[in-house]
């Protein structure tokens, strides 16, 4: 799986960025010294990220002050050629100059014509190279002219070696082996001719010559050490940003990072990949009863299960909440596609073990494939989204690919999935009920995924689910009293999606449809906090009057944040708490909070998936001015609403109620 690698910045951690290996041995420490790939002396080489960014650290380096060693060995050897031609054979002398300016300037030009792209082991060995032939063409000017020369030459000599040796010593310090390719042979040379016979009287300066390149190498090492520390720094900032705090997987930023980049490789090369949207089935309640330790401990072990999954090369993100997302690589057809999706929901059929009790934690899986179902990131997540919804409605645990025939389900069960025509969606409408006025005060749109009736998208020019959901409720809702209102779910893709509160007005203008009557529902509301683009298309439809729902909050007091932030005027208490009401567990608590929080921000509160009288009493009590579930009807077909428009038997409870 391709994630982001981590760096440090001290001791302590910097194995996290390294491979862990057993103690190097001296050949192996030495080479890895020259590569200048790590912190040395047995701590271990490094990731291939780490290794990639100290590579293009090295070249930058390198390639920022060798133009201006280049010149300066050029000027030097012009210097040295000028000074020497009167004392000294003008041939050998004028031929080390010319070599010395052929080769420099050769160096210089195949530097400034090299492709830009990521330098490796054979760009490092190639600049190591030139740094030996330089270093050896430098280490012939004190070995051949030091003993031939006067004592004024024989200074020059001397001053222009060291002055060349440190230069470049320094120019190539990033890179270890470049350095002492360039130093050791012109240090050599000039201890060669400090020593021979013809020099007395400079022995003194054969020690001096000594400290002084045990100093440089050290000052290299310090140099290269530096550098790999700040590499391994700037890896840790990247990673922070792009790693997702529990799981340790990928986050939102960089999933859209990698996305972008498949995309450039599929049309580089034609390389197709699949997009899943996947979510988990019964992650609320965990979160609601167990508390959010536990959550967080189901998220964990669901990110590890992914990652067991999937391949290497695969990128698995956490989006937020209990929502992942994949980029399956290698998964170009359906074929491919549909087996890493079944092995995905398979790997979820194991109980998940929190806090020391068996809990069931299914996964329902949406698939779109690139460049089939879409050609940019957008169109790809809304797709796999659609794809999502549909699994999530066939019963869960199930994985649905977009514009596809089947829709595997955990367990061998199989359903259409192809994208059907408007007659064959099976729109239904579950009654909310005002509790104060005792009649209904609207219906919520949903899509009913009965046997033979299962889809992944619209087979016309309107696109998802949601929006076609959207097109029906209003056509349905325009024959209703005009006191019912219409509430139809929009994901956060569409939310995100530019011009989406343009068309939801463009269709209720097509049916002469009152905004006012009209509420969308909205879930993954952290996503939609987090994501500019959706809260500005959220302000947009809240000015044309249209009412917005926050849906079945059940996942605990952090959802409550996002509250401030949304332009509600709704917010809907889950089936979880609504079921554990009067109970004393948690999820009371929650739901009274929930309560409170919504009477001080001015918001209408609805409790779904109310099943009895006692559970009726339990949302009056808590203050919730509507109700909606099986108590009141089961969702219905739009021409089977008329016997849902009013609720005696409702009446008749209160009313006794009252007497009494």
């Amino acid at each position: 799986m391709a994630t982001p690698t981590f760096g440090v910045d001290d001791d302590a951690t910097f194995a996290r960025a390294i491979i862990p290996q057993q103690r190097s041995q001296p050949l192996k420490l030495f080479l890895q010294f020259l590569r200048g790939d790590a912190l040395y002396f047995g701590r271990g080489e490094p990731s291939d990220a780490l290794t990639k960014r100290i590579r293009r650290e090295q070249f930058a380096a390198v390639c920022k002050f060798t133009p201006l060693m280049m010149l300066g060995s050029c000027l030097n050897a012009v210097v040295l050629t000028c000074a020497l031609r009167n004392g000294l054979p003008s041939v050998p002398v004028a031929a080390w100059g010319g070599t010395v300016i052929a080769l420099t300037a050769g160096g210089a030009a195949g530097m400034l014509s090299a492709r830009p792209g990521q330098p490796g082991l054979r760009d490092l060995a190639a600049i190591t190279t030139g740094a030996a032939a330089l270093g050896l063409l430098w280490s012939v000017a004190p070995a051949l002219f030091l003993a031939l020369g006067d004592s004024a030459e024989r200074l020059i000599v001397i001053c222009v070696s060291l002055g060349m040796m440190f230069v470049g010593s320094t120019v190539m310090a990033s890179i270890p082996a470049a350095a002492v390719a360039f130093m050791a042979p012109v240090m050599t040379g000039l201890l060669y001719a400090v020593e021979s016979a013809q020099t007395k009287g400079l022995e003194p300066f054969a020690t001096i010559l000594g400290f002084f390149g045990l100093f440089m190498l050290a000052s290299n090492v310090a140099r290269s050490d530096a550098s790999v520390r700040r590499c391994a720094t700037l890896l840790e900032t990247e990673d922070n940003v792009l790693r997702d705090e529990l799981t340790s997987l990928p986050n939102r930023k960089f999933f859209h990072d990698q996305m972008t980049r498949a995309l450039a490789r599929l049309e580089r090369t034609g390389e197709g990949f699949a997009v899943m949207c996947l979510d988990l089935d019964g992650f609320k309640k965990v979160n609601d009863t167990l508390g959010h330790a536990a959550g967080d401990q189901t998220l964990i072990e669901a990110a590890r299960r992914l990652e067991r999954c999937t391949r290497r090369a695969d990128v698995v993100s956490r989006l937020g909440g209990d929502e992942f997302a994949l980029i399956a690589s290698g998964a170009s057809n359906e074929a491919q596609a549909r087996s890493v999706a079944e092995r995905i929901v398979q790997s979820f059929r194991e109980p998940f073990l929190v806090d020391g009790e068996s809990r069931s934690i299914t996964i329902s899986v949406g698939v779109a494939l690139a460049p089939r179902d879409g050609m940019d990131g957008v169109t790809l997540m809304r797709n796999a989204d659609s794809s999502l919804y549909v699994a999530k409605n066939s019963g869960r645990s199930a994985f649905a690919l977009f514009r596809d025939r089947s829709a595997s389900v955990a367990g061998g069960a199989s359903e259409p999935e192809r994208a059907p025509e408007a007659k064959e969606l099976d729109l239904v409408f579950e009654p909310c009920v005002n509790l104060g006025a005792l009649q209904t005060s609207g219906f919520s749109a949903a899509l009913r995924l009965d046997q033979n009736l299962c889809t992944a998208e619209r087979s016309d020019s309107r696109g998802s689910v949601e929006a076609f959901l959207l097109e029906k409720a209003v056509e349905a809702a325009v024959s209703w009293p005009e006191a019912l209102r219409a509430s139809v779910p929009v994901s956060h893709l569409q939310l995100c999606r530019e011009g989406f509160a343009r068309s939801v007005e463009k269709t209720l203008a097509r049916h002469d449809f009152d905004p006012r009557r009209l509420e969308i529902e909205l879930a993954q509301a952290p996503l939609i906090v987090s994501s500019p683009d959706a809260m500005r298309q959220l302000r947009l439809l809240r000015d044309m009057g249209i009412s917005v729902g926050l849906k079945d909050v059940d996942g605990g007091l952090g959802e409550l944040s996002n509250l401030v932030e949304l332009p509600l005027t709704r917010l809907s208490l889950g089936t979880n708490l609504v079921r554990e009401l009067g109970a004393g567990t948690i999820s009371s608590t929650v739901a009274r909070i929930s309560c409170e929080v919504a009477r001080a921000l001015g918001l209408e509160v609805i409790a779904k998936g109310v099943e009895n009288e006692g559970q009726l009493e339990a949302v009056r009590k808590l203050g919730c001015s509507e109700a909606q579930g099986p108590f009141f009807g089961a969702p219905a077909r739009a021409d089977e609403l008329a016997g849902l428009m009013g609720f005696p038997r409702l009446a008749a409870c209160l009313e006794g109620e009252r007497a009494a």
